[in-house]
C-alpha cells in the first residue's frame, strides 16, 4: 500500500499523526521562526539576495502562501559572537529599501509570481 498525504502540509511536522511520507525535512524552503512570545510560525522562503556582503531573504507566512495580498517579511542573515547564524530585522530604512529594490529586480528578471510592493 502506497502512502499518500491526506492532509495539509502545515498540519504535518515532526510529530505527524498521519501515516504518510510528508514531513518538514522534505521541504527545504520552509523555516520556523519564533515571535517575541515564543510562538512558532512557519515561513516559506520566496527568494534571497546579497547586499553589502550580507544575505537577505524574503519570506511569506506559510499559512498565507495562497493569499495574493500576503505580506513579505525581509530579514538579514547575521552571525553572533559564537559563530551561530540567525535572522535579524532590518532597522535601517536605506538598507531596507535597497534590499527591497534588489529583490523586486530579481523577481522581475525571473518572471516571479510574487511582487514586492515598495513604499
Amino acid at each position: 500500500m502506497e502512502n499518500t498525504c491526506c492532509h495539509d502540509f502545515h498540519d504535518c511536522g515532526d510529530n505527524c499523526q498521519h501515516d504518510c511520507d510528508c514531513n518538514r525535512e522534505e521541504r527545504d524552503d520552509i523555516i520556523t521562526l519564533y515571535d517575541d512570545s515564543g510562538e512558532e510560525n512557519d515561513y516559506i522562503i520566496v527568494d534571497g539576495v546579497e547586499y553589502n556582503n550580507k544575505m537577505y531573504i524574503a519570506l511569506i507566512e506559510a499559512e498565507q502562501i495562497d493569499n495574493e495580498e500576503c505580506e513579505f517579511i525581509v530579514l538579514r542573515a547575521d552571525t553572533d559572537d559564537n559563530g551561530e547564524d540567525y535572522f535579524n530585522t532590518i532597522d535601517n530604512e536605506k538598507e531596507f529599501n535597497e534590499v527591497l529594490n534588489l529583490l523586486q529586480k530579481k523577481l522581475n528578471e525571473n518572471d516571479g509570481d510574487f511582487e514586492i510592493e515598495i513604499e
